[in-house]
């Protein structure tokens, strides 16, 4: 066996110095014997080859491989620091090496050594860094490109969660290197140069790994920068891939198709007749993709959809709009009238523009706020009918209460509801769920009908109760009894409470339809940012506001036959402190002249309250409250963007057509699509069969030319990103130039 060898200490020098022969006699690399390193000299021979990698003498480096016996470690680190190098040559030199000694899998082999070896912890490269994940951090696409042909990719990291035996190992060992090792894996995998060569369709990859990050960063806070900077990096990677499109076929093409169908739930929401579905576009809503949604091809697609036939509409002056607008007010029950009757015809066309049939919408709404305003002024001018019981029931009641509210308020929500059940139809329940103004009509409407509900039972039960001769004492007290002896539980003042809860939430849903104002967007978009954070702020003020209510209430609660004006009970101690907070509380309530150590004890607390919530408390949620605006108005053309575009896309959906309430009448389009149905349905499963390869034949013809697009802007990104390098570093060139003369003449000198 031969003997290991020792460093000699003349071969850094002569590396640098570029003397070829002295190297090959230190190292005797003419008896062709190829010696073993002794491991306590590992760091110095590392150090030899890293450096004659890094000065780009592959001469040198050819001795030290041919004439020294390196390790997979050895290698590995100086395949490392040729891809840190941008070393293509000595790169392909090293995996032959590699090939040669039949090392496969290499980067599993390198991860799960560097994972358990301590070695090599002092390397200059992190842990869980392979030349893989190196080159495509750095984005060099032709070291990317000879990795993967070789065969090697970059595992996918499991779970935070994994408990399999390799992650429990790997974090009982050293839990640092472990989450440190994921980091770097999710740095090559987030890459550009990673996404477009390894990816079918790189612009699907970034938005689901765009997403997957977002999600670590939530799961694992104490790396939540790293992990967003690389979301912001695939947001960044999937914009700048839509920015290379060069004509309307290939945005048409990639904003209609993504490439997992197989998931393709979204294409279960019919668009209206004429309308592109829009799939990739609508998962980049989904998913929050807001610089995608954003960008200029984006926002003029989906332009020119929601004017449709209108072409002058985008032009057209705001005081043509408020015209038009208020015309379509005037005259909706018309329109309606005229699509129910005719929707081929031209103004049935007109109607299902998206533009149109947003202003149908909103008028529709309208109408029902002012339904709300004008049954709350008859309230006050019918105050006595409608605040007592003493009322003939099958008169009265039923035709005052029943009329009004019923054809005035109730058909509205009845169209309000069959509206939100198609919509769930339409989207299905996770997609509805996932919109939080769908949240809001939900808890509206049910609160509407809880309280018709309790009106209806109020009628019902006095009409039950006083059908017989007898009269008893619920008979009296469902018909005549007056408001002042009324229960606490009454259904009709229950019912009126929650009538007049949703009356206010009823006018809060207006805010829906404001995107499509770019100031009142952008303002509905900060005032939504700023009640999430006054949400927060209310969690840390019940704390804080529950210690000191205690405290004080404990303080002035044993003295109430003591006192002057104490605050007796829990309650008035609750709004003594709570109108604190606004400066109106009689500060009165502390004194308590004659025990100077409990008004003592009072006070202290009484100051401490008011010295953390009114000063402390109260500035830091303004500061907060100013802090989120500041950030919408930093982003307010991106936000406001996609604001737009999720109302756009609303409007877009067949078979929402029809504004409320004449959305509940069935239309001789309804009966005909039936009728239809119904004459067809023998033959339906032939027309099903004969359809069905039509289609996947259509698709198949759809699928290579959405690929063809897909690598062609990705060739087109690669080749920009190639451009863009070779300027760097010619202009790095002639940056150095000028010194390099300058230092040669001072030494000529």
């Amino acid at each position: 066996m031969n003997k290991k060898m020792r460093f000699p200490p003349e071969l850094i020098n002569a590396i640098r110095e570029g003397k070829l022969e002295l190297m090959c006699g230190l190292l005797k690399t003419g008896d062709g014997i190829v010696r073993q390193l002794d491991e306590s000299e590992d760091r110095q021979w590392r150090e030899a080859l890293n450096l004659s990698i890094r000065l780009g003498n592959e001469d040198a480096m050819d001795a030290l491989l041919q004439g020294v016996k390196f390790d997979f470690r050895q290698i590995h680190e100086a395949l490392l620091v040729a891809v840190d190098t941008n070393r293509l040559l000595v790169v392909k030199l090293l995996m032959d090496r590699l090939d040669q000694e039949k090392v496969s899998k290499m980067d599993v082999r390198s991860f799960s050594q560097a994972m358990f070896d301590r070695s090599i912890d002092n390397s200059q490269f992190a842990p869980g860094v392979t030349p893989l994940t190196l080159a495509c951090q750095k984005d060099l696409y032709d070291i990317v490109t000879m990795f993967i042909q070789k065969g090697h990719n970059i595992p996918w990291p499991h779970k935070i969660s994994c408990a399999c035996l390799d992650c429990r190992n790997s974090r009982q060992y050293d839990l640092l290197k472990f989450s440190l090792s994921r980091i770097n894996t999710y740095r090559g995998i987030a890459s550009r140069a990673y996404l477009s060569i390894t990816s079918d369709d790189a612009m699907f990859r970034a938005f689901c790994l765009s997403r997957e990050l977002h999600k670590l960063s939530e799961k694992e806070p104490e790396f939540k920068p790293q992990y967003l900077s690389l979301e912001l990096l695939c947001q960044e990677f999937a914009v700048e891939l839509l920015g290379m499109c060069r004509n309307q076929s290939e945005v048409t093409t990639i904003l209609n198709s993504y490439g997992d169908e197989s998931q393709d739930a979204l294409d279960e929401q019919a668009f209206e007749e004429g309308i592109p579905n829009l799939s990739r576009l609508r998962l980049a809503v989904n998913f929050k993709q807001k610089q995608f949604v954003a960008h200029p091809i984006c926002q003029q697609v989906l332009s020119s959809i929601w004017c449709g036939n209108l072409a002058g509409w985008r032009d057209s002056r705001k005081t043509w709009k408020v015209f038009v607008s208020v015309g379509i007010f005037l005259t909706m029950p018309l329109l309606c009238l005229v699509y129910w009757i005719a929707p081929k015809s031209k103004v049935g066309k007109l109607v299902k523009t998206p533009v149109i049939k947003f202003l149908l919408h909103s008028a529709s709404y309208l109408w029902f706020l002012i339904t709300l305003l004008g049954e709350s002024i008859a309230m006050e001018v019918y105050r006595d009918e409608f605040a007592s019981r003493n009322q003939n029931i099958l008169h009265s009641s039923f035709h005052m209460v029943w009329t009004v509210i019923w054809f005035h308020t109730l058909l509205p929500l009845s169209g309000f509801f069959w509206y939100e059940c198609k919509e769930v139809w339409i989207e299905g329940l996770r997609s509805y769920f996932r919109d939080k103004w769908n949240c809001l009509d939900m808890m509206v409407l049910s609160m509407y009908l809880a309280s018709f509900t309790l009106r209806v039972l109020i009628m019902l039960k006095g009409y039950i109760l006083c059908h017989d001769q007898d009269v008893t004492e619920e008979c009296i007290y469902f018909t005549q009894t007056v408001r002042e002896d009324w229960h606490q539980e009454d259904p009709q003042l229950i019912a009126e409470l929650l009538f007049a809860v949703t009356s206010m939430l009823s006018f809060t849903r207006l805010a829906y339809i404001l995107p499509a104002h770019e100031t009142m967007g952008t303002l509905q978009i900060s005032i939504g940012k700023m009640i999430n954070d006054m949400v927060r702020f209310m969690f840390i003020l019940m704390i804080i506001g529950t210690a000191f209510l205690c405290g004080i209430n404990n303080v002035y609660l044993l003295w109430i036959n003591c006192l002057y004006n104490p605050p007796k009970l829990f309650n008035e101690t609750f709004n003594f402190l709570f109108w604190t907070m606004f400066g109106v509380a009689n500060q009165d309530y502390v004194d308590m002249p004659q025990f100077m150590l409990a008004e003592l004890v009072g006070r202290i607390l009484y100051g401490i309250f008011t010295l953390v919530i009114v000063i402390v408390l109260l500035n830091m949620l303004i500061a907060m409250i100013t802090n989120s605006f500041q950030k919408i108005q930093d982003d307010a053309d991106v936000e406001w963007k996609f604001a737009r575009s999720k109302l756009y896309l609303s409007y877009f959906r067949e078979g929402l057509t029809m504004p409320v309430p004449f959305n509940i009448i069935p239309s001789p389009k309804f009966y005909y699509i039936m009728r239809r149905v119904q004459l067809q349905q023998n033959v339906f499963s032939v027309i099903c069969m004969w359809i069905k390869p039509q289609d996947k034949g259509s698709e198949d013809n759809q699928i290579p030319y959405r690929q063809q697009v897909i690598k062609a802007l990705v060739q087109r990104y690669i080749e920009s990103a190639r451009r863009e390098f070779e300027e760097t570093r010619r202009k790095g060139k002639l940056k150095r130039t000028p010194s390099l003369l300058h230092s040669r003449c001072t030494v000529i000198h």
